[in-house]
């Protein structure tokens, strides 16, 4: 993942003597905002800008993770019924 204008944020970092939170921004899945999920790694917390739904990270981990499973179900299907690479010569 690349973090655009990072020069400048770590800049800004060096200049408040590191005292800095750094808040992440990302798709909602509740209600399918983009960039309204906030993730706190200090609280080890989430909380949506709209529809105002939070918790713990570890359980926004869990639901991501079957999100993932669900869209990827059918390559994930082939990779478990043979070999994900195959060698040829």
């Amino acid at each position: 993942m690349k973090l655009p204008n990072a020069d400048k944020i770590k800049h800004i970092i060096r200049l408040v003597e590191g005292r800095a939170e750094l808040i992440v921004r990302v798709r909602c899945p509740f209600c399918r905002t983009k960039n309204a999920l906030l993730l706190i790694g200090s609280t080890d917390k989430y909380e949506c800008q709209v529809c105002c739904l939070h918790g713990k990270l570890d359980d926004l981990i869990v639901y991501f993770e079957d999100e993932f499973e669900h869209r990827h179900r059918k390559t994930v299907k082939l990779m478990s019924e043979r070999s994900a690479v195959e060698w040829r010569r």
